[in-house]
């Protein structure tokens, strides 16, 4: 496992998680469907295990990306709480 591991590649696997569409999912990163797929193949190859199966019709979390998801939206929350924590203690002089 090579870390650490992208913010864009954790918000890509968390928005096809919440999707479960590489259409829907695409389309709210803004991304073509090929990129998206290219992410999620670079993120399962640095983890070293699937986090979603799929086919040509449906996409769902393995039991180890169910795990690796809660962890990542776990992640983004203490990055969103620290940018906010800090955002508050900027002294307006400082700007």
């Amino acid at each position: 496992m090579s870390l650490p591991i992208e913010i864009r590649l954790q918000v890509t696997a968390i928005v096809l998680a919440e999707e479960l569409s590489f259409t829907r999912a695409a389309d709210r990163l803004k991304i073509t469907q090929p990129a998206l797929s290219k992410r999620i193949v670079e993120l399962e190859s640095r983890v070293g295990f699937a986090i979603f199966k799929r086919d040509h019709r449906t996409v769902e979390l393995t039991n180890a990306g169910q795990v690796f998801i809660r962890g990542c939206k776990d992640s983004s929350a203490l990055l969103e709480k620290a940018v906010r924590l800090a955002s508050a203690t900027i002294d307006d002089s400082v700007q």
